[in-house]
């Protein structure tokens, strides 16, 4: 069988997230039923998992924000179960906390849980004071909760398992840096030696996680590298969604 990867990081992530349950139908609505018929879909999400909290600062939040796209942007792939969670507020189903529990295609996910990008939003710039600094380590713990049960509430009997990998850094969609993708690491692991085991034929789910659970700011012993002083990767080679 073929391997499609509907891949993208940070708002490409977003896009992949929601689409990534449509690619099979899509293939098949483009008069490609055969080949659609051998073709396994996943996913790699880099950083699309927003997480709903107030900001710290005042200013509009990523909740508002998606409530904003969603009541003027035409968006067909909100997914059936996911406005059926959330009929009375489906632009949830255009961010992560509340889309993912929902999307069935097996993905590889990426997540901060110190995502610079969500937290110099809300806090206006890199958390430094005592309070940013606990409002950071709050949203770290909401992350970590999201991350795990995603893992858990996966069926162990799929043939093919999601993966997570979090680690507790202040950076965001990093895979396209070489030290994001090459050499920093979560439990021991790049996330280019996770994504192989994920993709690995008849890979179990065993080991399909790799999660920092230190604690105290940025505190990941593994990937201090990936970030520059902003948090933001040191180099981008490319761009793909």
């Amino acid at each position: 069988a073929e391997l499609v990867i509907l891949a993208g990081q940070s708002a490409g992530a977003r896009g992949a997230m929601v689409h990534l349950d449509y690619v099979r139908g899509m293939l098949a609505g483009g008069g490609l039923e055969a080949a659609a018929a051998g073709v396994e879909v996943v996913g790699l999400l880099d950083s699309p998992l927003w997480i709903d909290v107030p900001s710290f600062s005042g200013a509009v939040s990523l909740g508002d924000r998606c409530a904003g796209v969603y009541s003027y942007a035409n968006i067909s792939h909100a997914g059936d179960a996911c406005t059926g969670a959330h009929p009375e507020e489906p632009w949830k189903c255009i961010m992560g906390q509340y889309r993912m529990p929902h999307v069935d295609t097996p993905y590889f996910l990426v997540a901060s849980q110190y995502d610079s990008y969500q937290l110099t939003e809300n806090v206006g710039h890199k958390p430094t004071t005592q309070a940013e600094r606990a409002y950071a380590e709050r949203f770290a713990s909401q992350t970590l909760h999201a991350i795990e049960s995603l893992r858990a509430r996966w069926p162990s009997t799929a043939r093919r398992q999601n993966a997570v990998f979090s680690w507790a850094c202040y950076n965001h969609a990093t895979t396209l840096s070489d030290r994001g993708f090459e050499r920093d690491t979560c439990g021991g692991e790049t996330i280019h030696a996770a994504v192989l085991q994920f993709l690995a034929p008849g890979a179990g789910p065993a080991r399909q996680e790799w999660v920092d659970k230190c604690k105290g700011f940025a505190c990941g012993p593994g990937c201090t590298g990936a970030r520059g002083e902003d948090g933001l990767p040191q180099r981008v080679a490319a761009i793909f969604a």
